[in-house]
């Protein structure tokens, strides 16, 4: 019985995969019969290219209309190229399944795949942050709108959201890579998702979930930090003056009676 195990879990480590080896996992997908497959391909492939192409106008038309030379705008060129990168890293792969009936993905395409997602993921979110951050200025502070909102202001939201996106991307597909996959290669989702893969691993993950639950913990706050700084500027603004002397005072009386006991 001893001797079976050993057998067996030698036969599972042989299974293993990891960036070192060169192995494939299997996307589960749909499944369907082959008339659904075809209209499944041929809806699925119309849509991605509505995606793409209208995306690809915004795009081309926020760079070539000088009056669409705004920070509204330029956020929302960032978030066609969003839009353009996720759709473009996981339907086609799941167009070329559909239509071959090959669901192999090797590890390396995998993790560059996740790259991508979770870029894009992030990105987003703080892009569509950074859209909120400025419609907030423009109707809450209409006369200081260009003066907050500069160029160099907007740009560089841009580009803390993109580099942000870039380095939880990067640490999450570097840790999962060096994960051990000894039991099931079969990823239960139609594209390479973070938690599918984690969920095959035969690695102890309780820390990185724990880790997974705080850094979505800390994303959700952080983008909360600029409106957070404004209405507290605004409180202090609107709040304080009216009571400035009486807390003057109560201080006082406070520090002299201190001082007396």
């Amino acid at each position: 019985m001893n001797t079976s195990h050993f057998y067996r879990q030698a036969n599972n480590m042989n299974n293993c995969i990891n960036c070192s080896s060169e192995p494939e996992f299997h996307i589960v997908a749909f499944s369907m019969s082959s008339v659904g497959q075809l209209y499944f391909f041929l809806g699925l492939l119309i849509i991605y290219l509505m995606a793409f192409f209208g995306n690809l106008t915004i795009i081309i038309l926020v760079c070539v209309v000088p009056n669409l030379h705004t920070p509204m705008y330029f956020f929302l060129c960032n978030l066609a190229i969003v839009d353009i990168t996720s759709t473009s890293t996981c339907i086609p792969k799941l167009l070329m399944m559909t239509l071959t009936q090959d669901h192999k993905i090797t590890f390396h395409c995998c993790m560059t795949q996740m790259f991508f997602f979770i870029l894009c993921a992030n990105g987003e979110i703080f892009t569509l942050t950074s859209m909120a951050y400025d419609r907030y200025v423009a109707i809450c502070r209409p006369l200081q709108y260009y003066t907050i909102m500069r160029k160099n202001v907007y740009i560089a939201m841009a580009t803390f959201s993109w580099l942000i996106g870039f380095i939880n991307s990067l640490s999450h597909t570097i840790l999962t890579s060096i994960l051990q996959f000894c039991y099931s290669h079969d990823i239960n989702n139609f594209f390479c998702d973070l938690n599918s893969v984690i969920a095959l691993s035969s690695t102890d993950v309780t820390s990185r979930k724990i880790f997974m639950f705080f850094e979505t913990v800390l994303i959700s706050l952080v983008q909360f930090i600029p409106f957070l700084s404004r209405t507290y500027e605004s409180f202090l603004q609107l709040c304080l003056p009216p009571y400035h002397s009486y807390i003057i005072l109560w201080t006082t009386y406070v520090l002299v009676h201190e001082t007396r006991i």
